[in-house]
């Protein structure tokens, strides 16, 4: 099924982005406030746009849904056909990023729960100031689910910071779209993305194959001639399937591909050793 996108609606940058959040903001982790917040940065250049629209217009099929209906992870990981839609997903074409809070890990952190929202998603855009190598001189246009206001003006104050004083950011403009809106829709995609990182991150603490991962990562982090998890490929290939987190790995590969720092974020940042199996095999 292909569907005509309103790619001239668009400025005439030569790379776009969409970015959403899965989780909330809330502290009260014992009472049913998600256990994570993750942020994804999905990036693309422009004449791809049309293919990965089609992508999420044949997950709508599929769900049952009209074109001009929100598509939402919650949705997407409940549905009889969600083996179909993530075998899609490994289809679309870009870039992603993505950033995981541990809440737990940073409660203690009152001035940064308070930001939580605008703060993730600020440092989560500051990573394209890592793809140089692929941007080179081109400019972006941002994308971002509308938010709280105060959140949208602390993520306009930190690019805008960042920006003045001669930061890598490359050239971008950024704006703050409802996901349903025509011409738009893609920030629909970055939910998706965002919401298979959440559930994998809060539902795999207890898994044996990530818990014996998570050991010996940090291990290859110091010393990545060991390659330890190549002694148990099947374990972390295993580890991979949990929860479809294997539909995105193409896309956070792409960007370790071109990228000067890893693509998957964590707060707090010693976490982010722990999952090197992400990366440590890429053919």
């Amino acid at each position: 099924m292909k569907m005509d996108y309103c790619i001239g609606c668009l400025p005439k940058s030569e790379y776009v982005m969409y970015v959403d959040a899965s989780g909330d903001d809330g502290t009260k982790l014992e009472a049913g406030s998600s256990l994570q917040y993750a942020v994804s940065c999905f990036l693309m250049r422009r004449e791809d746009i049309q293919h990965n629209t089609n992508i999420l217009f044949q997950i709508k099929f599929l769900m049952g849904a009209r074109e001009k209906d929100e598509v939402k992870y919650s949705k997407v990981h409940r549905h009889p056909k969600k083996e179909q839609i993530h075998a899609l997903l490994k289809n679309v074409k870009g870039y992603l990023s993505s950033s995981i809070v541990f809440k737990k890990e940073v409660l203690h952190d009152t001035a940064y729960m308070k930001s939580l929202g605008g703060l993730s998603h600020a440092l989560s855009i500051l990573f394209i100031s890592f793809l140089s190598k692929e941007l080179g001189n081109s400019s972006v246009a941002i994308y971002v689910d509308r938010m709280k206001q105060k959140e949208m003006r602390l993520v306009e104050y930190i690019l805008g910071y960042h920006k003045d004083r001669g930061s890598n950011l490359p050239s971008h403009t950024i704006e703050f779209k409802d996901s349903k809106a025509a011409g738009y829709e893609l920030i629909q995609m970055a939910d998706i993305f965002a919401g298979i990182t959440r559930r994998y991150f809060e539902n795999t603490l207890e898994n044996n194959d990530v818990q014996a991962l998570n050991q010996k990562c940090p291990l290859c982090y110091k010393a990545p001639a060991r390659f330890f998890c190549r002694k148990d490929k099947s374990a972390r290939n295993r580890a991979l399937r949990i929860h479809y987190i294997d539909s995105v790995m193409h896309l956070l590969r792409n960007t370790e591909n071109v990228c000067s720092q890893t693509s998957l974020i964590t707060f707090p940042v010693k976490h982010k050793a722990h999952y090197q199996y992400f990366f440590c095999m890429k053919k």
